[in-house]
């Protein structure tokens, strides 16, 4: 009897959690209501949930779920439309319907649209044919009805096909057009066929965890729920350690594209990949091949990560346009860490320093030990000078940063903050030392963000260092917390996952907020993406923060005058340098193809257009060569590992090939000489 009990008891748990995430639609949603109260009590600004809250949401919630307006008509719209006003009432009533109707509809649309695109593949296509597409869906309405969204599929299923013929023309050089299209007819089948069973074998709870975040991101962007699993990687990510296959990604034009490889990971290994290639497809353990294409980057993330020793095969689009079956086994990934160098170049005879820090890590032994065991190494060697690369740190523990501040400051403040509850807090270093009194040069670009561009900012109210970069970093400048959803439930058997809300803002040592504008560099240099928007800058609902009133600060470590003339030399210089040259050329292709987003569907014209953007990238890459005489020696502490070896080795030849490195050495030269 004792037995059976239990089995009654684990099983209404089980139909519980359940519908904690799907109740019915008549019943209210826990989780739902766990969203608006956390909000209410704890976000920095929390909406007022009224129709102009319900017109946001009702927006936003339509782009994340179809972001290209590919599933669904105006005539399906209508019908949402009629809650456009009403989702104020359902959020405050914990009410699933809107939602259950959206899903219902979206299944139908997505079975409607794979009907038209099998017509589209089925039917003759005339790649002679001149017409062109749109492809930046927000400069698109919905289509109209049936007619016009068929149309639609039928022009991106071509461009899809063009794209494939492409690539299978550069592997088969010597094949006929007429087998070549024929294949790439055949490719796009099997790949649009696996994007839809994907789809259709989606959980509707995946669609309801968008539409819960759909309510976060109209607060602001950076605030977010998170299943228990998504938090798990999350975790993974910050503690900078996991299982996988050691690529760094982001997302261009829909799929994931390969940034950087963690050197000693499995991909980095396996010499069979490079940065710039883009991955389609991922086939794990049930060797079913997953389309990423449209998938969000963590949702790639998590099908290339699993157990230590388990295969997973990519399909790759490589740089050159050649399709590649590349299987490679999971690994422990340690992600980079700080590492340090000392430069060496005949234009100084001071000895000058370099430290990449890729991120404000936390952890057992956080960063800023690692960056007060570099600097120890470093004022060992008589470093005189420093140059900081931040580029592409995208933050990470407050802390952290703030005990790296530490070391370049004999005292003071340097980070102020305002919390949700009103209070204003300064913080400060108060050792009295700065362990390290060198020239310090901090390079950035648009993707440093948050603890980056804390650091920055502050060393530049103190002028303390010259910052160097892109011409506007990242533009985060709010502090997150995680709210458990568990906690006033009563029920510790099941997690219902957690919500990352923004609680404060945060400034530099004298008041200056980050947020939304970001660090401005006091010498800019070219950079690809330099005329498109970027950072929060580029979100809705991101905050635009005031100043503070300004702190006076004032350091007497290291000065520097004559910094306009230092500008100068180096705005000279870069202006006649060939690589940066190319740079900026390469930047106004990005610009254009930008602004003309609507490309020919013609094969001579799309292949003329995708030939001239291939050269224009492939030159920025080929600019990126050593520099006769510029030399970068690893400062690697005396027990040494061989994954921190190949690090530094992998970087050692990435410096010696960087212009913008090379650019703040010679900024660093004119500080001492000039």
């Amino acid at each position: 009897m004792k037995m059976k009990i239990w089995v009654i008891i684990f099983l209404l748990g089980l139909c519980l959690f359940l519908g904690f995430l799907h109740p019915q639609t008549d019943n209210p949603s826990p989780v739902m209501r766990q969203i608006v109260e956390t909000v209410r009590l704890n976000h920095l600004t929390p909406r007022e949930i009224n129709d102009d809250l319900s017109k946001d949401l009702f927006q936003y919630y339509l782009d994340q779920i179809d972001p290209d307006k590919l599933f669904f008509t105006q005539k399906e719209i209508n019908k949402l439309k009629s809650y456009e006003l009403m989702l104020d009432d359902e959020w405050k009533n914990a009410s699933l319907a809107f939602f259950d109707q959206s899903a219902e509809l979206l299944k139908t649309c997505i079975t409607d649209a794979e009907k038209s695109c099998h017509l589209a593949l089925s039917e003759e296509m005339n790649l002679q044919q001149t017409e062109t597409l749109e492809t930046q869906s927000a400069k698109l309405e919905f289509a109209k009805d049936e007619d016009e969204l068929r149309e639609r599929w039928r022009q991106v299923v071509k461009k899809h096909v063009l794209e494939v013929l492409l690539a299978l023309e550069a592997k088969y050089p010597n094949e006929s057009f007429e087998i070549n299209q024929k294949n790439a007819i055949a490719r796009t089948a099997k790949l649009y066929s696996k994007e839809f069973e994907n789809l259709k074998n989606r959980e509707k709870n995946t669609l309801l965890e968008s539409y819960m975040n759909a309510f976060l991101k109209v607060h602001d962007i950076q605030s977010e729920y998170l299943s228990r699993e998504q938090k798990a990687r999350w975790e993974a990510e910050f503690a900078r350690a996991f299982f996988g296959i050691g690529v760094e990604l982001k997302i261009a034009d829909g799929y994931p594209k390969i940034d950087e490889l963690v050197a000693g990971g499995p991909a980095w290994k396996s010499k069979q990949l490079e940065r710039g290639d883009v991955i389609t497809h991922i086939t794990a353990a049930d060797n079913l091949a997953v389309e990423v294409g449209g998938l969000e980057l963590n949702e790639v993330i998590n099908l290339l990560k699993g157990e230590k020793g388990t295969a997973v095969q990519l399909t790759v689009k490589t740089t050159s346009n050649e399709i590649r079956e590349i299987s490679l086994i999971r690994d422990k990934i340690d992600m980079d860490m700080t590492m340090a160098f000392l430069l060496q170049y005949p234009l100084n005879e001071k000895n000058i320093a370099y430290i990449r820090l890729p991120r404000f890590y936390d952890g057992e032994e956080g960063c800023a030990a690692h960056i007060l065991q570099a600097i120890t190494r470093l004022n060992e060697a008589k470093a005189e000078g420093m140059i900081l690369d931040l580029r592409d740190n995208q933050g990470g523990s407050a802390r952290e940063a703030i005990k790296i501040m530490g070391y370049f400051l004999e005292n003071g403040a340097v980070m102020q903050a305002e919390y949700q509850n009103g209070n204003h807090r300064v913080f400060e270093d108060t050792d009295g030392v700065a362990q390290f009194e060198g020239k310090l040069v901090v390079l950035v670009n648009s993707s440093s963000a948050s603890a980056s561009e804390l650091f920055s900012g502050t060393m530049q109210d103190y002028g303390r260092a010259i910052v160097v970069g892109s011409h506007a970093t990242y533009g985060k400048g709010t502090i997150q917390r995680f709210f458990d959803l568990n906690e006033n439930l009563r029920d510790d058997e099941f997690s219902y996952g957690e919500v990352k809300l923004t609680i404060g803002k945060f400034f530099t040592a004298n008041g200056r907020t980050i947020q939304y504008k970001g660090i401005h560099p006091d010498i800019v240099l070219p950079a690809e993406n330099q005329f498109i928007p970027s950072g929060e800058r580029g979100f809705p609902y991101a905050f635009i923060v005031e100043d503070l009133p300004v702190t006076p600060v004032a350091q007497s470590v290291c000065t520097y005058s004559d910094i306009e003339k230092i500008k100068q030399l180096s705005m000279d210089r870069v202006s006649q340098d060939g690589r940066f040259q190319i740079i900026s050329q390469r930047a106004e292709v990005v610009r254009d193809n930008n602004t003309n987003s609507v490309i020919s569907l013609n094969y001579e014209k799309y292949k003329a257009a995708k030939d001239k953007e291939r050269v224009s990238a492939e030159s920025v890459k080929n600019s990126f060569i050593e520099t006769d005489g510029f030399a970068a020696i690893p400062q690697i502490a005396n027990i040494q590992d061989t994954a921190s070896v190949i690090r530094h080795e992998t970087w050692k030849e990435k410096i010696q090939k960087d212009p913008y490195i090379l650019e703040c050495y010679r900024i660093m030269n004119d500080l001492f000489y000039i």
